[in-house]
């Protein structure tokens, strides 16, 4: 189970770019799942040893601040521009806004698992959660990414995507525009 740099960012993106920061959020997204998959394999395998309960953590703390903040971003500060593009617009949002609930659900039950990851009542019930949580949060960056980015990107203006990239850097308490913006 490799955790090293796991949540390290590979690309370049910036909030100057919102939309590529969405982007590069869903592929961290992915790699967390997969980490979490591995976790529950390697449970499975091994027990609580300590590569296990460190994966927890970090996994813990990336769902817990940056996957909470993503929800935040598409939903106070993406959603509302588009919503009223079109009904197929609305609809998709509707949906997205539904598995953001429901992984939150699931979220409640995963999270206290991975902070006592030491000591597990029932490594089964953590092994469900963490596939069932890491299934649906790829089956839903997977559609934002196939149905929803490639729409809206033609429906934002770039005054609307520097206000989302404002307010993105913002509700990480970082400045904006980043270092060598012009």
């Amino acid at each position: 189970m490799e955790i090293e740099n796991f949540g390290a960012q590979t690309d370049n993106a910036d909030f100057s770019n919102p939309l590529a920061m969405i982007h590069a959020c869903h592929e961290r997204i992915r790699r967390f799942c997969r980490l979490l998959q591995d976790a529950g394999s390697a449970l499975q395998q091994h027990g609580a040893s300590q590569d296990f309960v460190t994966a927890c953590k970090h996994i813990h703390h990336y769902f817990s601040t940056a996957g909470k903040l993503h929800h935040q971003d598409e939903e106070n500060d993406i959603f509302p521009l588009v919503i009223r593009t079109s009904l197929k617009i609305a609809e998709l949002i509707h949906q997205l806004k539904q598995e953001h609930r429901q992984l939150d659900q699931l979220w409640e039950s995963l999270a206290p698992l991975l902070q006592s990851a030491r000591h597990l009542d029932d490594p089964g019930q953590f092994i469900r959660l963490a596939n069932d949580y890491a299934r649906l949060a790829v089956a839903h960056v997977d559609k934002e990414e196939e149905e929803f980015l490639p729409v809206i990107q033609h429906l934002l203006s770039s005054e609307q995507l520097e206000k989302i990239g404002h307010s993105m850097a913002l509700r990480r308490n970082l400045a904006f525009p980043p270092p060598g913006f012009e």
